[in-house]
Parts: structure tokens; sequence; C-alpha cells
């Protein structure tokens, strides 16, 4: 981004960068739907708590860090639901054969 901003006006460059950031996490055009608004607001914020025009990338990388822990907390939590469903479901069938 730090490119896209010398060569080109800041909101340009941030909507350029966030493009391509959408694109490269193209699991699906839904999924890059809702990248690309996360991926303006992780930019804005690099660019917030940059000071004197030198790129901070620690404030997005750490918005990053805590969706990526807790969506993989809630994937977890889901797996292990199903998981529970499961084991319970065969354990009822196991019982009503006996």
């Amino acid at each position: 981004m730090n490119f896209l901003m010398q060569k080109m006006d800041l909101h340009v460059a941030i909507l350029i960068s966030s493009l391509i950031f959408a694109i490269c996490h193209c699991y699906s055009l839904s999924y890059i739907v809702l990248v690309l608004p996360i991926s303006l607001y992780l930019s804005y914020a690099a660019i917030l708590f940059s000071p004197d025009h030198q790129l901070n990338l620690v404030p997005a990388i750490l918005i990053h860090s805590f969706y990526d822990f807790f969506a993989f907390i809630y994937i977890l939590y889901e797996y292990r639901k199903k998981q529970k469903k499961l084991y319970e479901s065969r354990g009822n069938a196991e019982s009503a054969e006996a």
C-alpha cells in the first residue's frame, strides 16, 4: 500500500489495496464481498495509527489476529457441538438395538 499511496490519492490507494486483499481471499464471490469492507477497515486502521506517513501495520495485524482467533474458537465450538450430537445419536441407536 505504501507504493500506491505515493503514486495516487490515499483513498484510491486504499480501495485498490483492499480489492487486491479481497481477491487474494477468494474462497467464493460472497466471501470477497464480505472481506472487502473488512479490508477497508483494516487499511484505515493502519493509516489512522501511522505517524508521519510511515505505514504502521501492527494495528491491522492485531485486529486480523483477534478476528482469526475468535473465528477459530467459534468453529471449534460448533465442531464439538456437532460431534457431541453425533456421539449421542449413536448411543441412542445402539441402546435401541439392544
